[in-house]
C-alpha cells in the first residue's frame, strides 16, 4: 500500500529524529508486517 499523503511528513520527521539502531528496528518491523501480514493480534 502507498502511503498516504498526509502521514508522509510526520513519517520523515519520525525517522530523522530516531536513532540508527531504532531505524533499523522499524525497517525490519515494517519489513515483517508486509511480508507476513499484520494487524490480526
Amino acid at each position: 500500500p502507498s502511503d498516504q499523503p498526509w502521514i508522509r511528513g510526520m513519517q520523515e520527521e519520525a525517522f530523522a529524529a530516531a536513532g540508527e539502531a531504532d531505524r533499523r528496528t522499524a525497517i525490519s518491523l515494517a519489513d515483517d508486517i508486509l511480508t507476513k501480514g499484520g494487524g490480526d493480534q
